[in-house]
């Protein structure tokens, strides 16, 4: 280049890309409400099954530049008038609709990322509206437990983060709570067995899917763990989950389920491929295990024991975020009765030395259970339980004794007990020959 240069004398000047229009607020204000008005033309047209698909697709690309144009607004300077636009014209009810009635999945998955869109915006906030709650649970609930349309992993995952994100607000801004959880004055007492889903169906979407795997299942317990950790700042949440909810129910019955998918009969017996090299240079002798006995070391044996003691590690967890003394006293109280006296001691008594496979099997759970436990309350109760340790009376004053909150735990917890049928179970104490509270003492 410096060649030609000295030869013709010409200095050469590399052109300049031409400098990107800068997009101003009012831009962005003009394409958001020509979008929205071609979203709202297509949602009053009358449905033609004929072009449904093309309308659907571009219904799809529609919400999703809406949605784009917030992403934008939302990294820029303010001010923001497409977000207070939204939020002026409500356009969460019209595409949460949309989506709803048309059984797309692209349309779902579209809708969800303009109301994520619309949740991270922070000038207008929707959380704290109550309309902007309801729509989209409205949404998530049809889409997620009416199981009209088959969605993909990918979408399903999606729609928990989101929840999982409002949960994450929740828990460090309660002032955004009543927004999603509100309860319904009812001039009837409830009756028996009935639940209040409607108060608090994020609660309960999150609680439906904690036992599903990847993803989807961690957002689902993380997001649960914050909705329990909020309910020391919120009375009103306290008191639902205690006389109202059926929250601390399904999660003892879920741990019990998955205790009941255990093998009944168990055999350790090693394979001879992984005998391990103490019994292989013993004079060990790999016996026949019984037919009906399941290996311990089978695949399937494995996953569910790592699933149960999963879930038992988040029984934990949430011991440890939830704020509330009677939230975590009515767990125990529901882990006691659902687990500890239905399934765990009724599987010790039913165990028997002459088939060696049942009580191989329950005194490996037993061991598993015990040695994977951290959270000392929880340990204690387990221990207290199967040893019919009677636990010391603490001195209560009028006020606790008088609280609402603890007589309708205690209500709940004899309703329990009698609807289990557990006046007629044998129960520990049966078999405890102690008087005290220790059947030894060692001299000093």
């Amino acid at each position: 280049m410096d060649f030609w240069t000295r030869l013709f004398g010409v200095t050469y000047t590399p052109r300049k890309p031409p400098a990107k229009p800068v997009v101003t607020s009012q831009d962005r204000l003009t394409r958001f409400q020509t979008a929205l008005a071609d979203v709202e033309r297509l949602c009053s047209n009358k449905r033609d099954l004929a072009r449904e698909k093309s309308t659907l697709a571009e219904l799809q690309k529609l919400i999703e530049k809406l949605a784009q144009i917030i992403r934008e607004e939302t990294r820029a300077s303010i001010p923001h008038p497409c977000v207070a636009w939204a939020l002026k014209k409500a356009i969460f009810v019209t595409v949460n609709r949309a989506a709803a009635v048309s059984f797309h999945e692209g349309c779902i998955h579209a809708a969800i990322t303009l109301m994520a869109a619309l949740v991270d915006s922070e000038e207008d906030s929707f959380l704290t509206n109550t309309s902007f709650a309801k729509s989209l649970m409205r949404l998530v609930t049809r889409i997620i437990n009416a199981g009209d349309v088959l969605l993909s992993i990918e979408t399903e995952t999606f729609i928990l983060e989101l929840l999982f994100t409002i949960s994450a607000k929740i828990r460090l801004q309660p002032e955004i709570l009543p927004s999603w959880f509100t309860v319904t004055a009812r001039a009837e007492p409830r009756e028996k067995g009935t639940t209040t889903k409607d108060d608090f169906p994020l609660c309960y979407i999150l609680v439906d899917r904690i036992y599903h795997d990847g993803r989807i299942g961690d957002f689902a317990r993380t997001g649960l763990l914050y909705i329990f950790e909020a309910t020391g700042k919120s009375t009103a949440l306290e008191t639902w989950i205690v006389e109202s909810s059926d929250v601390c129910t399904l999660m003892a019955s879920g741990l019990g389920a998955l205790y009941s998918q255990l093998s009944r009969e168990l055999s350790i017996l090693y394979p001879d491929a992984v005998l391990p090299a103490t019994l292989a240079l013993s004079d060990y002798t790999t016996t026949q295990p019984q037919a009906r006995a399941e290996s311990a070391f089978s695949e399937r044996h494995i996953a569910h024991m790592t699933t149960f003691l999963s879930y038992l590690a988040f029984w934990q967890d949430i011991l440890d975020h939830c704020k509330s003394d009677e939230v975590r006293q009515s767990l125990l109280d529901h882990f006691q009765v659902l687990f500890l006296q239905q399934l765990l001691y009724p599987s010790i008594l039913e165990s028997s030395d002459t088939d060696k496979g049942s009580s191989v099997a329950v005194l490996s759970y037993l061991t598993a259970i015990l040695e994977s436990l951290e959270h000392p309350v929880l340990t204690d109760s387990i221990m207290s339980f199967l040893l019919a340790v009677e636990e010391p009376s603490l001195p209560q004053s009028q006020e606790d004794i008088d609280s609402s909150v603890e007589l309708k735990r205690r209500q709940s917890l004899l309703e329990l007990s009698v609807a289990s049928g557990l006046d007629e179970a044998v129960e520990p104490v049966l078999f405890n020959l102690s008087r005290g509270r220790v059947t030894m003492h060692s001299p000093r």
